[in-house]
């Protein structure tokens, strides 16, 4: 749905939740905000659209990939960490608390899952775990974290 060189501009200029980013368009150069991982995620959230969701995760998946640093940064940022560990399960799921047998899971949750799993594989668990807490207070981001 983006064209390639849009795509590869648009990762390359994306950052974490610290305000590095790519520009969005508005009609003054004073206006303009910096967009980044937790706007795309979020902006997905509340459209209620998680397959565009699982695309963003999977994309900031493959991103981390190819570049372990980035990797770090994300596993340090509590903003984005907290709001992955939220968007787990659709919030449909969470309200009605449904216990029946049927799947839970959608391409978002298994995305983040993946990524999850994969930051926790480079080491990066205790760093995550950090970024979310601030406190000596369990949080529910900590026992979903824990249980991926």
């Amino acid at each position: 749905f983006f064209d390639a060189d849009v795509s590869a501009r648009l990762l390359n200029s994306i950052s974490a939740s610290e305000g590095v980013g790519t520009p969005i368009p508005t009609t003054t150069a004073s206006q303009q905000q910096k967009l980044t991982w937790v706007d795309l995620i979020l902006g997905c959230a509340r459209t209620g659209n998680r397959d565009a969701l699982g695309v963003v995760v999977a994309t900031l998946h493959n991103t981390c990939s190819q570049h372990k640093e980035l990797a770090v940064k994300v596993a340090t940022d509590s903003i984005l960490i907290s709001n992955l560990l939220r968007q787990m399960l659709p919030a449909k799921q969470v309200v009605t608390g449904s216990d029946q047998e049927d799947d839970k899971a959608d391409s978002a949750t298994e995305w983040i899952s993946l990524f999850i799993e994969k930051l926790c594989r480079e080491g990066l668990l205790e760093l995550m775990y950090n970024a979310i807490s601030s406190s000596s207070v369990t949080t529910p981001e900590h026992l979903v974290l824990l249980h991926c």
